[in-house]
């Protein structure tokens, strides 16, 4: 398949600076049609999301607010609540109706209170509390 250039157009690009100048335009139209048929037969890439990274001192404060919150301060419980709301949001979004969302993020947040003794790592804090946000939306 070749694209058909009007016959007073021997080369193309007509530009003598640009790269392609000195090539046909039976090579030119060739290599269109071989770029159009890598995109149009290529595998469609995956949506490419964004990753948030934390900081290195992230783990060691919500170890800090962890070990507090167990010691029954509600401002330190309150404090991962406003750092992890929106990631679990995200996360049960993902799973349920929007109708659902908020009353199962917050009954995510208050097993996560229950059972924060049971937690063996304060510093997994965030991947501990959005593994209860993936099995409550599972569930739901």
């Amino acid at each position: 398949m070749y694209v058909q250039l009007p016959p007073d157009r021997e080369r193309w690009p007509a530009h003598p600076a640009h790269p392609l100048a000195n090539i046909s335009a039976r090579t030119a139209s060739s290599l269109v049609v071989e770029i159009a048929a890598r995109l149009l037969c290529a595998p469609a890439s995956p949506p490419v999301a964004s990753v948030t990274r934390f900081s290195p001192g992230h783990a060691a404060e919500d170890s800090r607010l962890v070990r507090e919150a167990r010691g029954g301060d509600a401002s330190a419980f309150e404090r991962l609540y406003e750092r992890y709301a929106r990631v679990i949001h995200g996360v049960v979004l993902a799973r349920v109706g929007r109708v659902d969302v908020d009353d199962l993020v917050q009954d995510v947040f208050l097993a996560a209170w229950a059972r924060l003794a049971t937690l063996r790592d304060p510093q997994a804090f965030g991947g501990w509390l959005t593994s209860i946000a993936r099995r409550r939306a599972i569930r739901l």
